[in-house]
């Protein structure tokens, strides 16, 4: 048996997640990217998630990390190293298709404007930096965890 606050806590987590995963959606950062490039600024999908991962962590450290600080820390995390993991593979794709039709090193070199899946596994890489740098020192063990995972997957990633 559940008790109202451990369902209003998951009910809080779950909007959280939802919010994250529409944060995170490839429609989303595609508009963050294009809107940083026709503002001809550097306000595209690294910016985005750079700061939303920063502006999630400044406060949870600051402070001791409760359970459901610690359960959209993970969440985050655990997309940020999807859309990486995702990313990485878009990218893959589009160089072996350009390698097919003889424009090898093509994909890679298309101008960035307004998107493409480099755009947004770089963003994923800084974020997931972000994270890796930010948590080292984390006093609660699961926070020290997800920095772990996010180191491990920048390094799986080439980082």
């Amino acid at each position: 048996m559940s008790s109202a606050y451990d369902d209003w806590l998951q009910t809080a987590h779950d909007r959280r997640v939802y919010t994250m995963d529409r944060v995170l959606d490839w429609e989303a950062l595609r508009w963050y990217d294009t809107l940083g490039w026709l503002g001809k600024d550097a306000y595209g999908s690294t910016y985005v998630l750079e700061r939303l991962t920063g502006g999630l962590l400044t406060p949870v450290l600051a402070r001791e990390a409760d359970a459901l600080d610690a359960a959209a820390v993970g969440a985050w995390l655990e997309k940020l190293r999807v859309l990486l993991r995702d990313a990485a593979n878009a990218t893959a794709y589009g160089a072996a298709a350009a390698r097919r039709a003889g424009r090898a090193g093509a994909y890679q070199l298309t101008p960035r404007a307004p998107f493409n899946a480099y755009a947004v596994r770089d963003a994923a890489r800084v974020s997931l930096g972000v994270a890796v740098d930010s948590l080292a020192n984390a006093s609660a063990a699961s926070l020290r965890r997800e920095a772990a995972l996010a180191k491990r997957a920048l390094e799986e990633d080439g980082w």
